[in-house]
Order: structure tokens, then sequence, then C-alpha cells
């Protein structure tokens, strides 16, 4: 993963350790008293490293001369329990993301920045304002990270945690999160059936 100090390290659990910290805590409203946990992150690039690695241009080009599975590298910017409103373009989260993202292209220039995995949600399922207004939110997210990290090459995955369901407006918040993927051609959604966790990519 991509850490806090400006290089690669091998990524573990909590990914997310240095950028869930107090200061990025403070500054982005989080409510969440723990720190860090286990997130879908290091699961996420492990199956990419495989879909990569099984293709046949990975086995008969760079593959077949190494010898070794693709390698993937992990950015993350989350930050738990936190809303929306931090996450969409002047947000403070959303600047830091997009800082971490081209500071990871700039140490590794040969690299291609393949997707961007979110997961957020639960904070504004806990607030009926929050929640109807999320699906415009989420959408200007999404219209930023295309047009800041590249259309072309960002895939947008959208997780629906189990949390979610312990949460009086969810039902807007899951609507919202399922209805994101047909705007974009380089979009996937993903249905996560677990436990909850808030942060997001």
């Amino acid at each position: 993963g991509f850490g806090d100090e400006a290089r690669w390290e091998v990524a573990r659990e909590p990914l997310h350790l240095d950028t869930d910290a107090a200061q990025l805590r403070s500054a982005s409203g989080s409510i969440a008293k723990a720190v860090a946990g286990v997130g879908p992150g290091v699961e996420f690039g492990s199956r990419i490293s495989e879909a990569i690695s099984s293709s046949n241009e990975w086995r008969l080009g760079r593959g077949k001369a190494s010898g070794r599975k693709a390698r993937v590298g992990l950015v993350p910017t989350a930050v738990g329990a936190t809303n929306i409103d931090v996450w969409v373009p002047g947000g403070v989260l959303f600047a830091n993301m997009m800082v971490q993202a081209s500071a990871a292209q700039r140490r590794s220039p040969s690299s291609v920045l393949g997707g961007v995995l979110y997961y957020q949600g639960e904070s504004d399922a806990l607030d009926e304002g929050r929640a109807a207004a999320f699906s415009g939110k989420l959408q200007s997210f999404l219209a930023a990270v295309h047009s800041g990290l590249g259309e072309k090459v960002v895939v947008v995955v959208c997780a629906i945690h189990g949390g979610l369901d312990r949460l009086p407006f969810r039902e807007q918040v899951r609507a919202a999160l399922l209805a994101s993927g047909p705007n974009w051609s380089r979009e996937a959604r993903a249905w996560s059936g677990g436990g909850g966790g808030g942060g997001t990519p």
C-alpha cells in the first residue's frame, strides 16, 4: 500500500491506519470512536491482481517475462464514519484523496490508476435530510472522480454494506448506490453482505 510517508510498503490490515489518524478524523467530522479496522481494500487489491495475472495480455507479455503475478498498489484514503459531504468536490477528504492519488502516480510513473473502491453511506443513512441528498452528492463525487483521475481507466465500485440494515434511512442510501452504475460505462457495483464499516476510497 501507499503509506502516509509517500512510499510503497506491503499492504496489511488495518490498511487505513495512517489515513484514519486523528488529524483527518477531526477535519472530516468523523463520528467514529475506534481506530481503523479491517475493510475491503486488501481483498479488493488481491482480486484485481488475480484478474490481471490470469489475462492473456499479462501471461503473454509482462507476466511471461517476469514469471510473477501482477502487482497492485493500494492508495488508502478512507476515514471511517464520515458522511458524503466531505467526499464531494470541496470536501477535505476528496481533496486528500486526489493529493494521495497524484503522489502515488508520481512515485510510480509507469503505473496505471485502475480503480476506486467506494465504501460509504452509513453516516448518511442516520439522517433523513442527508439520506435524501445522498444521490445527488454521490453523482457529484463520481463525476469528479472520473474528471480528476481519468474517465477511461477509473472503475468506481460501490459497496453496499450489511450495516445499513440497522439504520433508519438505509433504503434511500441503498437505492442511490444501486442506481449509480448505469451513468458510467467504467463503473461497477458490488454487494457487501457483511458487517458495517465506514470509510470511502
